[in-house]
């Protein structure tokens, strides 16, 4: 099969033309703004888009104020539409006047984490608060106190889902079954003066300047299909962080991406060559030119490649 999804803009689909998926949904998204009917691209000041594993696109840009722009979007894998299976990762974008932050996850989606789209979900919705309320001690606590603050919160987060959807609860003296809700979560937030990521499993981060393509940080050493997951007992000893500062005021792109896009490349040139063709786009046509035309590029990379759920969020220094 050929791999394929770099978004070329002359050639986004390379030659390969599969059908598009059928059953492939509107693009959804719902506001944090006080009119939420509004579907316009440009939001109130501290606007939030966010896209917890449906498939649509993402916009979080509308804040003038704010040197980080976000977008994003989400789309069902292939493989997914075919057995008729929910999407598995979310997406959860917000820009402020001091900040950006971006954050994707993708549930394991196996026969024993059965409602590991709603972990996924509940990830994204944490990372958020934790990540602007630990905001001005970042740089102290980013890593101890902030993975054992996601970890804890996701796990309450997971207790109070269960309850309120009437599961079976644990026998007495048995440990929760947070293995039922496992995912994987990758956050960044985007400051004046530096960014801040951090990782738990699978996934991909993207730093991209005129300087070139690098990634932000290093990759699990993964055994098969396995992964690091928030499921996991200490689940803090395995998020990764890295802070970059922001000492080189060029314009600055930044790409979260779940495994689906990665795996849709035959091979990390392939990846990276799509990092640097996302920021030429951003850098002669525009962020509006991505947005519009994400949710397409992530299908056909799905489609032709990794057949895998895709969650992507786009953030961008000018």
């Amino acid at each position: 099969m050929t791999k394929s999804g770099r978004p070329a803009k002359r050639a986004v689909d390379a030659g390969d033309k599969s059908n598009e998926a059928t059953h492939a949904l509107e693009a959804v998204a719902t506001s944090a703004s006080e009119d939420k009917s509004n579907e316009a691209a440009h939001s109130p000041e501290g606007s939030v888009r966010d896209a917890h594993g449906i498939a649509g696109k993402v916009s979080a840009s509308g804040n003038t104020k704010s040197a980080w722009q976000a977008i994003g979007s989400i789309v069902i894998g292939a493989t997914h539409l075919r057995n008729n299976k929910p999407c598995q990762d979310a997406l959860f974008l917000r820009t402020e006047k001091d900040f950006a932050i971006a954050c994707v996850a993708d549930g394991h989606g196996s026969s024993s984490c059965p409602y590991s789209d709603e972990g996924a979900k509940a990830a994204v919705r944490v990372a958020d608060a934790v990540l602007e309320e630990m905001l001005p001690n970042l740089h102290d606590h980013k890593d101890i106190l902030l993975p054992k603050t996601i970890e804890i919160a996701w796990k309450d987060e997971i207790r109070r889902l269960h309850a309120e959807a009437g599961r079976e609860p644990p026998p007495d003296g048995r440990a929760f079954p947070y293995i039922l809700y496992g995912t994987t979560l990758l956050a960044a937030v985007a400051a004046r003066d530096f960014i801040f990521a951090l990782q738990i499993g699978d996934g991909n981060m993207l730093m991209v300047d005129k300087r070139g393509v690098r990634p932000v940080l290093a990759v699990a050493e993964n055994v098969g299909e396995d992964t690091e997951s928030l499921c996991l007992d200490d689940a803090w000893r395995f998020v990764r962080t890295q802070i970059i500062p922001r000492s080189v005021r060029s314009p600055a792109m930044f790409l979260l991406t779940t495994d689906g896009y990665s795996n849709s490349f035959a091979d990390s040139a392939g990846f990276f060559k799509a990092g640097t063709d996302f920021f030429n786009i951003w850098r002669e046509d525009g962020l509006d030119v991505i947005a519009e035309n994400l949710q397409d590029w992530l299908r056909k990379s799905s489609d032709k490649g990794s057949g895998d759920d895709i969650a992507m969020g786009v953030m961008t220094w000018q």
